[in-house]
């Protein structure tokens, strides 16, 4: 229903910015024009990995928050969005040397930022951060208890801060195998938090949970219940059997929330978050699914 939604308010934006194959006052203009800003030039443009080094003193607190407030830019391609509706208002770029999350808050981003995109963005006017170790761009906020994180970008600001970069290519989008013998290498976590990955051959639950779900005895389990969603509960984490510090996490909001999770072997792909309270390498890894097709039977 959420993916229906966002199709139909992005086809409201298409009527009302005139995206057809142009707009009503220039019909040579292309649908790519009426998003971003095509004003911005790729000058003062650094790697991913080279921001991250810039601000790493900001990023090495559970909590940090530094003003960019210079000319800097950063291009890479979409790694992931807003499509299914689990990776909520963000939309987490790559370029080779690194990734990171931006957060936007703007719903619907997968229309017109689809994985494969390549995009400029124009740090100027952002803030970099963390969130529990977890790097991000935004904005400052400050929340109603006094705390300061990073914020979620207007979409007037966004439209100002990125430039799309010819057309989508999602065949230049392809997962790295993610290492089980490194959860608490700190350098791993800091060379590929936010990326996108792929663990294979897991489990997510027992064969007995299986058994007992078969004969009626007890429910399925799925991603995100409805119950979680009426305690308040946003988000959920599943583990992975034997291996510790390393879950699936799901929105309550997500499409496929209610969708039983496979038993057996599976090979999952999502964006390999983190999170921690102490420091990084006591951080745990949160897998984000971008579709539910992310999940793979063996």
């Amino acid at each position: 229903m959420k993916k229906i939604t966002y199709i139909i308010l992005a086809c409201l934006c298409c009527i009302v910015t005139g995206c057809k194959d142009g707009d009503w006052d220039n019909p040579g203009k292309t649908t790519a024009d009426t998003f971003g800003n095509n004003a911005l030039e790729e000058t003062n443009v650094v790697t991913i990995k080279e921001l991250k080094d810039m601000y790493k003193s900001t990023l090495a607190q559970q909590y940090g928050l530094t003003e960019i407030g210079k000319d800097l830019k950063i291009k890479g391609r979409v790694l992931g969005n807003d499509i299914e509706g689990n990776i909520y208002s963000k939309v987490v770029i790559d370029d080779g040397t690194g990734a990171i999350i931006i957060s936007v808050g703007v719903g619907g981003l997968f229309a017109y930022l689809p994985v494969g995109q390549e995009i400029l963005v124009d740090l100027s006017k952002l803030w970099i951060g963390t969130y529990g170790y977890q790097p991000q761009l935004g904005v400052y906020y400050v929340s109603p208890s006094g705390n300061t994180s990073v914020g979620r970008i207007s979409r007037a600001l966004w439209n100002q801060s990125f430039k799309l970069l010819g057309a989508p290519d999602a065949s230049k989008i392809k997962p790295i195998e993610f290492d089980k013998t490194k959860v608490k290498d700190a350098a791993y976590m800091s060379e590929n938090v936010g990326r996108l990955m792929v663990i294979r051959d897991v489990t997510l639950k027992t064969e007995e949970e299986e058994k007992e779900e078969k004969e009626g005895n007890k429910p399925p389990r799925v991603w995100a219940a409805e119950a979680d969603a009426s305690n308040n509960q946003t988000e959920v984490n599943q583990g992975i059997i034997g291996l510790s510090k390393v879950y699936v996490r799901t929105s309550t909001y997500a499409d496929f929330a209610n969708s039983v999770i496979p038993f057996g072997k599976l090979d999952i792909t999502g964006i390999f978050t983190i999170y921690g309270k102490k420091s990084i390498q006591d951080s745990d890894w949160q897998i984000y699914l971008r579709t539910e097709a992310d999940v793979v039977k063996k």
